[in-house]
């Protein structure tokens, strides 16, 4: 089984980037957790493209009870994202997978972020596949950057808009 390596890291990033307390860490931890919850049920069936995408990607579906609860992309046999829906499919919590091909039995997360019909919001942060490292993180409100930005070098870009970050959508606890 894969050992998880730097998962913990996109975590660490928010919270060595932002005050823990400040309301976009907590509607993004919350909606976070809310979709795992929703989405971490035993499948009862399971749908695997025959065929690569136009990106050279094979997707499998984990369904349960008819309702799409994780999505898994494999490029060259190597799981290369993954998607987890809320119960209501209108909230994913998505994450790109490094291919580090040193280390090919540890998932290193390379971006993590919030998805609500279609659009990105809340936290995204991206690491480097090379040493799990920061690279980029701030926050999206329908897809635009918004708030203060910061690379891994240290250097921050405030978008503004910070007004946006009350106006987060709220995920249902079905």
């Amino acid at each position: 089984m894969y050992q998880l390596h730097h998962a913990d890291s996109i975590e660490d990033s928010i919270i060595n980037t932002y005050n823990y307390d400040t309301v976009s860490v907590k509607w993004y931890m919350l909606t976070k957790n809310e979709i795992l919850r929703q989405s971490t049920i035993k499948p009862d069936s399971i749908v695997k493209d025959k065929d690569t995408d136009k990106y050279g990607c094979k997707n499998e579906y984990y369904f349960s009870h008819g309702r799409k609860c994780v999505a898994k992309i494999y490029k060259n046999d190597d799981l290369r994202a993954e998607i987890y829906y809320s119960k209501n499919n209108n909230f994913e919590l998505r994450r790109e997978i490094c291919n580090n091909k040193q280390k090919p039995s540890q998932i290193v997360y390379l971006f993590e972020g919030i998805v609500y019909k279609g659009h990105f919001y809340g936290l995204s942060t991206w690491l480097k596949c090379s040493d799990g490292s920061l690279d980029n993180i701030g926050n999206r409100f329908n897809d635009a950057y918004i708030g203060k930005w910061r690379k891994g070098n240290g250097e921050i870009t405030d978008n503004q808009r910070y007004s946006a970050i009350d106006s987060m959508p709220v995920i249902s606890k079905e």
